[in-house]
């Protein structure tokens, strides 16, 4: 019997009627199999990937000749060496083949996505992941010109192919791991969103999950877009109590227009479904998802929490981060892993805690990333308190470290200046002086870079010091200018009240 358990519990709870809202036709003529599947394919759009591979697979154990069964597993498979940033070309060579031997041609949209996603993995030595991933957009975009126009997978052909074009940064990415990563090739994403408008404001289109949640993505710093609002407003109803990265999306719309209350209220309701979700000892338990997902919400709540001025919030999840995160599992997460373990210095300085800041001790499986950011809060503190010595030596300690990463040479240099100005200022240099340093080392274009993070763990724009800066030498005039260059970026933020 407990063979059969996972099986049993993946059919309750991914297997009911009314569960999944992706229908493929003709996948199996085993029903179990067919729910499995589509529930599969809901889970693949929600970027649950190793969900969605479970479904897959327990699908096999009911259909073994389920040709589409195999075609999931290897996109699931890839998309999960995507977002931990390693090698995908092989990992799925053997699930797409077998696919493409079980699935006929007179099935001719399965067939035709199967030959599409053969493009996606190689056996050959030393072949361009990116070049194979370019294939695969440009066989998907071939699937959608020719479907575009049938009713039963025009919307289907055109989330795969978004799909696709979402993750195409992914692909030999060096920055810091972030799985909402934005796009940043403009023809891609201005083709995809070419595509995604008129569908989404066309009625005759039902609510696709996987076109909702691509276009959140895509338009989320678009701050006027009706769309925008609406797909945040409609993701959450797929989410059926159990997918809780749907739950979670529309804070994607929220925070980015200052609409905190509402952004906090999803990552609550997202964190309720996922610990459900846990309690049956799911498969996102034992995986990345965890951290990606489960974590990512918690991360969000202390950004929020910041955002909000609400110290009890953001220093409780942040803390709450450390005491859930499994380090072991995060080996091959290392930036984001950092990011974690990190929140809790950052939290503690951007409140002014700084005795607490030196009293925290330094978590020993804290990488560069980690690091630097503590050491930045310990150097801040350090000042702060009027331990002039001791900030001295940090921050040459700080400045002297070697980085090879251009991103982590860019956060070196963004630290450096915000201790540097919080020198001068102490020794009351003028603003612009002040200003001068952020702008001298192009803090403006690190921190917007940084910006596009989700969330950004950065927690001290360099507008916000200045405008406090100037409240303290009451000149409020200076103030207001720069804490509206500060909203523009954080809307209705009230970190510092002016």
């Amino acid at each position: 019997m407990k063979k059969y358990f996972p099986i049993l519990l993946a059919i309750i709870f991914y297997a009911q009627e009314s569960f999944s809202d992706i229908h493929y036709k003709n996948v199996s003529q085993n029903h179990y199999a067919q729910k499995l599947f589509n529930s599969g394919m809901l889970n693949y759009y929600a970027y649950s990937y190793v969900q969605a591979e479970y479904d897959f697979r327990q699908a096999l154990v009911y259909d073994p000749k389920c040709g589409m069964c195999y075609w999931g597993l290897a996109l699931a498979k890839k998309q999960e060496s995507l977002d931990l940033g390693q090698p995908f070309a092989k990992v799925g060579f053997e699930d797409i083949k077998k696919a493409g031997l079980l699935v006929s041609p007179k099935n001719e949209f399965h067939y035709d996505v199967i030959r599409a996603a053969m493009n996606s993995f190689s056996l050959k030595k030393n072949s361009s992941e990116k070049q194979l991933q370019i294939q695969f957009i440009n066989a998907l975009r071939q699937v959608h010109q020719k479907y575009k126009d049938s009713k039963e997978w025009r919307s289907e052909s055109l989330a795969l192919f978004v799909h696709a074009i979402a993750y195409y940064d992914s692909v030999n990415d060096d920055k810091i791991i972030n799985h909402c990563r934005p796009i940043s090739n403009n023809d891609y994403k201005q083709e995809a969103l070419d595509l995604l408008v008129p569908v989404l404001k066309d009625k005759s289109y039902p609510d696709h999950p996987g076109l909702l949640h691509i276009y959140i993505h895509m338009a989320e710093r678009n701050l006027k877009d009706p769309l925008g609002l609406v797909a945040a407003k409609k993701i959450p109803s797929f989410s059926h109590g159990v997918i809780a990265h749907y739950t979670h999306m529309p804070t994607h719309i929220y925070w980015r227009r200052g609409m905190y209350n509402d952004a906090i209220q999803a990552n609550l309701n997202a964190i309720a479904i996922d610990e459900n979700y846990f309690k049956h000892n799911s498969a996102g338990l034992n995986s990345y998802y965890y951290e990606f997902h489960f974590l990512h919400s918690h991360h969000f709540l202390t950004m929020l929490g910041v955002l909000t001025n609400n110290f009890d919030l953001a220093i409780h999840y942040a803390r709450t981060i450390k005491n859930l995160m499994k380090a072991h599992h995060r080996k091959k997460l290392n930036d984001s892993r950092d990011i974690f373990l990190s929140l809790e210095h950052l939290v503690l300085a951007r409140f002014n805690k700084w005795q607490e800041v030196l009293n925290l001790p330094i978590p020993g499986q804290a990488d560069e990333l980690a690091i630097l950011f503590i050491n930045f809060t310990r150097s801040l503190a350090y000042l702060k308190l009027g331990q002039n010595m001791q900030f001295q030596n940090l921050y040459d300690q700080i400045k002297n470290k070697k980085y090879t990463r251009k991103n982590m040479i860019e956060l070196q240099t963004l630290v450096l200046s915000y201790l540097y100005a919080s020198e001068l200022s102490l020794k009351q240099a003028s603003l612009i002086e002040l200003e001068n340093v952020f702008l001298k080392n192009h803090a403006d274009k690190i921190e917007e870079k940084i910006f596009f993070m989700n969330p950004p763990p950065w927690f001290f724009p360099y507008q916000l010091f200045l405008s406090e800066v100037a409240a303290e030498r009451s000149d409020m005039g200076a103030a207001k200018k720069y804490h509206i260059l500060y909203e523009r970026i954080y809307p209705k933020s009230t970190l510092l009240k002016i």
